[in-house]
């Protein structure tokens, strides 16, 4: 894929949009922001594949959610112009519901 703004590219049953790419604002390194329609929960990791085919770390930026789209922003430690997109993701997750018993208090017993 190519880090421009408005480039579409799915993975798996995901569909993406660059809707920003550059410096990062909130930390050091370069960053990219995805906008999807599919939750993106179910994700577990990012990872970009260079052309050189070294595998580098993205690490979670800011997330938002609403109106049925989701964005993430993902940091890399150095800039890209072409990469390929790893996506690792859960095939069949699940809400499971565990309950609990609580008693809140004060500290004071």
């Amino acid at each position: 894929m190519r880090f421009k703004v408005g480039t579409q590219v799915e993975v798996g049953p995901y569909s993406f949009e660059v809707i920003e790419a550059g410096p990062s604002e909130w930390s050091e390194g370069w960053a990219f922001s995805l906008r999807s329609e599919a939750d993106l929960s179910a994700i577990v990791r990012y990872a970009l594949v260079d052309q050189q085919g070294q595998e580098l770390e993205l690490n979670r930026g800011w997330s938002m959610s609403g109106g049925g789209t989701w964005t993430q922003s993902l940091v890399c430690a150095t800039a890209q112009e072409r990469a390929t997109l790893v996506v690792e993701y859960w095939k069949d997750p699940e809400v499971v519901r565990v309950p609990f018993d609580l008693s809140p208090g004060l500290g004071l017993r």
